[in-house]
This record gives C-alpha cells, sequence and structure tokens, in this order.
C-alpha cells in the first residue's frame, strides 16, 4: 500500500509541475504503482519456481555486485514492469 499510495503521489506532484491534468496525472500513479506490484510478484512467483531466495543466487557475479541485498532483479524487478506501463500510458494520454 505504501508503495502504490507514493507512486500515486509522485505522479500527481511531477504532473502538476509539468502542467498535466492532475486526474490523469493521478490515474497513471495508479496503474503504474500496480504494474510496478505485478512486477514484483511475477519476479517472486519465477524465483519460487525455481527454488531460489533471490536473482544472486543465480549468478556468482549479480551476488558480489548487491551483497546482503539479493541480485540485480531483486532490485529492479518492479521497474521492468512499471517503466513500458508508463511509457504506454504516457503516449496514450498526453499525445
Amino acid at each position: 500500500m505504501g508503495g502504490l499510495t507514493g507512486a500515486i503521489i509522485a505522479s500527481g506532484a511531477f504532473g502538476s509541475w509539468f502542467g498535466f491534468g492532475l486526474v490523469q496525472s493521478i490515474a497513471i500513479g495508479v496503474v503504474v504503482g500496480i504494474a510496478a506490484q505485478l512486477g514484483d510478484l511475477a519476479a517472486s512467483a519465477i524465483k519460487r519456481e525455481f527454488g531460489v531466495k533471490d536473482s544472486g543466487d543465480v549468478s556468482k557475479y549479480t551476488k558480489k555486485l548487491f551483497a546482503g541485498h539479493g541480485g540485480a532483479l531483486d532490485r529492479l524487478d518492479s521497474v521492468i514492469m512499471a517503466a513500458p506501463v508508463y511509457y504506454l500510458l504516457a503516449i496514450i494520454i498526453f499525445r
């Protein structure tokens, strides 16, 4: 809930800063916040399917890169899903 709330607040603030409508900006925040949660859940499901605790267990290189914090995928799993959703919504709404 905190991530979704943060996405809504950030989207509303940045939208008004760039001169976009508040309703459209908040709508994007809701959809992108939900997409980020779905990306995190999808990555967790993939890791669970393969029996790994974090994505750092897959490669010795990513384990060293983020020692003690999981692998690179654990840091970017929500962004991987949210960025394309935001891009598509921004194109559709703000053309």
